[in-house]
């Protein structure tokens, strides 16, 4: 019992210890652009919105269909001058065999 805790306590600090050790935050500077200049707070500015959505088919009794879908609409004119947009998707057919176990 006292070994568990014991492992459990030098785990617990182990995992913690990088987190302790960071520095205060720190307020960011404004990013350099390339020609010298200095990006004013109108460049920094950044949007993002997104939209998704996420469906769940159960197709038969030991067969699933999961599809996802995502659309993002961003602005940030530092990387790119107006409005962009991306999009992104993803399907998932999962089969689930009946398993028994005999003794």
């Amino acid at each position: 019992m006292i070994r568990e805790i014991l492992l459990g306590s030098a785990l617990f600090v182990a995992l913690t210890m990088p987190a302790m050790a960071q520095d205060q935050c720190v307020a960011p500077t404004a990013p350099a652009i390339p020609d010298g200049a200095r990006a004013t707070t109108a460049q920094i500015v950044t949007t993002q919105n997104d939209i998704n959505i996420k469906a769940v088919l159960r197709l038969k009794e030991n067969l699933e269909l999961n599809a996802f879908g995502q659309v993002e609409f961003w602005k940030a004119p530092v990387l790119a001058s107006g409005q962009q947009h991306d999009f992104t998707g993803s399907f998932q057919l999962t089969y689930y065999p009946k398993l028994s176990w005999h003794r």
